[in-house]
């Protein structure tokens, strides 16, 4: 932790495209709500003494924009991954996490 000062994490795009029916929503907020309660914890005990603790940023999912997936393997829609971007940028605010919304970007 020593040469770091920023953790970003990224989630939701694969999670969107792979498995539709096995990964709910109420699946992947439960999850990324105990990651981003998890991380920081796990990172103060590698601080040094003193070190100020790093910046976390939470990357949220962009849109999806492929017309056509062959054989349709992907279940990712921009309006499914807009909704999960608004309960995961909602969950990464209650732990205390800025947010970087690439999906408007």
């Amino acid at each position: 932790m020593r040469d770091f000062d920023t953790i970003v994490i990224s989630s939701g795009s694969h999670q969107a495209a792979l498995r539709c029916t096995t990964v709910p929503t109420t699946a992947f907020t439960a999850r990324l709500s105990e990651l981003l309660a998890t991380v920081p914890r796990r990172l103060a005990g590698s601080l040094p003494p003193g070190a100020p603790p790093p910046t976390f940023v939470y990357l949220n999912a962009p849109a999806f924009s492929y017309p056509e997936i062959p054989y349709r393997l992907d279940c990712r829609t921009s309006p499914r991954l807009e909704y999960w971007n608004r309960l995961a940028n909602g969950i990464a605010r209650e732990h205390k996490w800025s947010v970087v919304d690439a999906f408007s970007h």
